[in-house]
Formats: structure tokens, sequence, C-alpha cells
């Protein structure tokens, strides 16, 4: 199993595992991964699911898992043929993160003026601001380099580009929006 469902970009493109993009998701690294992820999709994801129903939250949850998984396997090719390290393009990336960004910045920008207050950070912000909050967050927490920082940027924009598409509330919010706020 931890073969043939994890994302790898050697496998997607020199093996034909074209499944890996969608099965990764699916799996996680052991019960605080796997709780951590619930524990998102339950915070963010139930209000969301309530307000837009449960067909429109599925199809975002697995667009931006699936498109997720595909960037995850795109990058590193990318970074090896701008003289990156090769090691990234056999790494495994398994997890719920790219599509849980990708619910998180819906979220925010259907409720940018809500107020969240991250556990265990004391500290009061407004929704808008959470993927960068929770991307800082990642990138200081994870010394040893196991977060797929590719899977969580991947998620949060193939749902902002999913939500422009779509023409859904809050997607239209621009940088000039966001700078101002």
């Amino acid at each position: 199993i931890n073969y043939f469902l994890p994302v790898r970009p050697d496998h997607v493109w020199q093996r034909g595992f074209l499944w890996e993009p969608f099965t990764y998701m699916w799996l996680h690294s052991g019960l605080l991964h796997i709780a951590v992820n619930c524990l998102m999709l339950w915070m963010f994801g139930a209000p969301l699911a309530m307000a837009w129903g449960p067909k429109r939250f599925l199809r975002l949850y697995l667009v931006c898992g699936t498109g997720a998984g595909v960037l995850i396997s795109i990058v590193p090719y990318l970074f090896y043929a701008l003289g990156g390290s090769a090691v990234s393009i056999v790494t495994p990336t398994l997890g719920a993160s790219g599509a849980i960004y990708g619910v998180i910045l819906a979220y925010s920008l259907t409720w940018p003026e809500r107020t969240i207050i991250m556990f265990p950070f004391p500290i009061a912000f407004r929704a808008i601001w959470l993927i960068p909050t929770m991307f800082f967050l990642s990138v200081v927490l994870d010394p040893g380099g196991n977060v797929s920082h590719v899977g969580h940027l991947s998620g949060a924009a193939v749902g902002w580009l999913y939500l422009r598409s779509t023409g859904d509330t809050g997607a239209q919010i621009s940088l000039a929006t966001i700078k101002h706020r």
C-alpha cells in the first residue's frame, strides 16, 4: 500500500501511476497526522459544508486534494530541472493537507472577517490570515522537513483557482484587497 498509493513524482511520470495524485490524500503517516487534519476539516469544513451543501463542498475538497497531488508530482521535476536535488523526485507524499488547505482558503474567503484564535496560541486574528499564518507555523514547527510545503501551497492555489473559476463569493478577492486588510 505504501508503495503504490502515496504520490511520488517518479512513479507518476516514469511508471504511469496516474492514480497517485488522488490516492495519496487518503493515507496518513500516523494518528497525530490524521487527528490534525480531521480537526482542521471539522473546524473549517463543517461550517463551509453547512453553508454550501455537501455536493459543492465535496467537489471543492476533491478538486483541491487532487490538484495538489498533481502539483506535488510536477513541482519537484521543475526544481530538479533548475539544478535542485533529485531526492524530491523519489520522496513519497501522503495526507489530506492539500485538500484541507483548499477548504481553509474557501472558509477564509467566505468569512474573511471572522475572528480566529488558533490553539495553543491565544492570539486573535481575522480568518483572511489563516493560510499565511498556518503556512508560517508549518515552516517554523517543522525542523525535520517532513511537511509537504508544496502540497500545502498547492492545495490553497488550486482552491483559489477553482473558486475563481466557479465565481464563488469571496474568491474575487485581489492582492490589493488583502494588502488593504
